[in-house]
């Protein structure tokens, strides 16, 4: 009795879990590998990299210069969900909303080293072509610099990925 009343409640304990059907990362709105690499223009305008855990978070990386700032160098780490996704007619698109949080490394290349570092969070939407490795991105990040020099900002980027 007691061994049929624990089953019992253990089965309505649990979850359905989607089990992907096709490749890991390769998903219905995301095509191509789990890395996606590509440019961003903004704070910082550079390099901009995405490394997909499964099908609904990442780990992200910038690495640039800021837009308007001379002899800057600025970097970037952070792990990213999936949230939401927005779906035209017929799958042609995907646009997910994704939010997460990391830091932020700012430092002078030239002249005096003035180096800032700091936590972020960041909140973006991307979109998905069907049937294309491509994503393009639109994020926005406030950080907070807590070494040596302490301030914030508000940094925003535009890019897009290729993955393999």
């Amino acid at each position: 009795m007691l061994s049929t009343l624990l089953l019992v409640s253990a089965t309505h304990a649990q979850v359905p879990i989607e089990v992907p059907t096709g490749p890991v990362f390769s998903t219905q709105e995301r095509m191509g590998g789990a890395f996606g690499l590509g440019l961003a223009i903004g704070a910082p305008t550079g390099v901009h990299g995405r490394l997909w855990l499964g099908q609904f978070s990442a780990i992200q990386f910038s690495a640039g210069g800021d837009n308007g700032v001379a002899r800057s160098l600025s970097t970037s780490l952070d792990y990213i969900v999936r949230l939401h996704s927005f779906s035209g007619e017929d799958g042609e698109y995907t646009i997910p909303v994704y939010v997460g949080a990391g830091a932020r490394f700012e430092t002078e290349i030239w002249g005096s080293l003035e180096l800032s570092f700091g936590p972020r969070a960041v909140g973006g939407i991307a979109g998905f072509v069907k049937d294309m490795p491509l994503d393009f991105f639109f994020e926005i990040a406030p950080a907070v610099y807590v070494v040596e020099n302490p301030g914030w900002s508000i940094d925003g980027q535009i890019g897009a990925h290729y993955y393999f």
